[in-house]
């Protein structure tokens, strides 16, 4: 599955010199599908430090895979490799805790290995070590480490970065894990305000065997810059190495992204203040506007209020009388911000 041809128009606003940069911190399974492109317009980067995982991912012209750990800083690291491959960290599952809630034995620890430092390394030393100019987003599902990692992001990557999507946790699944109120107020303060959380919840194992929720206990966050603060941090780039090309590209950019996620309100703000700017021209400004628009009415029933009024009452017996998965001891969300998640 390839990125929606409904897209191709935002796609081939990016600079091929410089295309879209994905980095995936976690790389298992590989790079979501969903963000292909054929077109030349986004380029991967993947860390995978489980070497079990990381020999099942294949590099191509688009994507790169790394068998590095992104941490903080560079350091010998204790790698707890348990039954379950995604499970593994550097931390050592909370068993205590996790005795209590169903699958709990998907945590136990098979292994220990050490991660030497020569494949450990902050993602900012690696942009400074492999000559990347520009980091777009960035995926991290690292099992209770994602606020270390981010650590190490502050002095290039984060001020690149439009959007994040990353793993966070309610409960002490990990022992010494940041939760989300760490995580989330670490990226407010580094200009990044949270879109939505596609919610994860779970039964304790005691009885578990009905429909409906139990704790919500972590999910996946999606958060964007700040436009002001991206527009003011875009201003603050050394004039000498950026030219006026690497601006408008960078707002076609965040354009994208927006559109992907299908939050347009943001999409078109973003196009709307760079043309304030002066970054894009009128002409530039009225067409992507334009095609904005347009891509926000694809397949709406708005039109039509009896039939919306139709389909939110059915949808709203679905989810009374449903669980959000097919299973019964974890539910979930299925959609983050506007889109189908993997």
């Amino acid at each position: 599955m390839a990125m929606d041809k409904r897209y191709n128009y935002f796609l081939n606003l990016i600079d091929k010199n410089n295309p879209f940069m994905y980095i995936d911190i976690g790389a298992r399974g590989g790079i979501f599908e969903d963000w292909m492109s054929s077109s030349g317009a986004t380029q991967f980067i993947g860390f995978e430090p489980d070497s079990r995982e990381f020999n099942l991912l294949k590099n191509n012209e688009n994507i790169k895979y790394y068998n590095y750990f992104i941490y903080s800083k560079s350091m010998d690291l204790n790698f707890f490799i348990t039954k379950r491959h995604g499970a593994s960290s550097i931390l050592r599952p909370n068993m205590p805790l996790m005795s209590k809630y169903v699958d709990s034995e998907r945590l136990d620890i098979i292994s220990e290995e050490v991660i030497p430092s020569s494949r450990v390394i902050s993602l900012d030393n690696f942009i400074i070590k492999h000559s990347i100019n520009d980091v777009d987003f960035i995926k991290m599902d690292t099992q209770g480490t994602e606020l270390s990692i981010l650590k190490g992001c502050t002095e290039n990557a984060l001020k690149m970065t439009i959007g994040l999507k990353l793993e966070v946790s309610f409960i002490e699944i990990y022992e010494n894990t940041a939760l989300f109120r760490d995580v989330d107020g670490f990226l407010y303060d580094n200009g990044f305000r949270l879109m939505d959380i596609l919610r994860v919840y779970w039964k304790l194992k005691d009885y578990y065997d009905y429909i409906g929720k139990g704790q919500l206990t972590g999910g996946d966050a999606l958060y964007f810059k700040d436009i002001d603060i991206f527009y003011k941090e875009l201003s603050e780039l050394d004039k000498n190495q950026y030219n006026k090309n690497f601006y408008v590209n960078k707002i076609y950019k965040g354009i994208l992204l927006f559109v992907f996620y299908n939050m347009f309100d943001y999409a078109f703000t973003i196009t709307k203040k760079g043309f304030e700017l002066g970054y894009l021209t009128n002409i530039e400004f009225e067409n992507i506007s334009k095609e904005i628009k347009n891509l926000s009415k694809c397949g709406s029933i708005k039109k039509k209020m009896w039939y919306k009024k139709t389909f939110n009452w059915f949808d709203k017996q679905l989810q009374r009388h449903k669980p959000f998965s097919k299973r019964l001891d974890k539910d979930y969300d299925k959609y983050l911000a506007n889109i189908k998640d993997a």
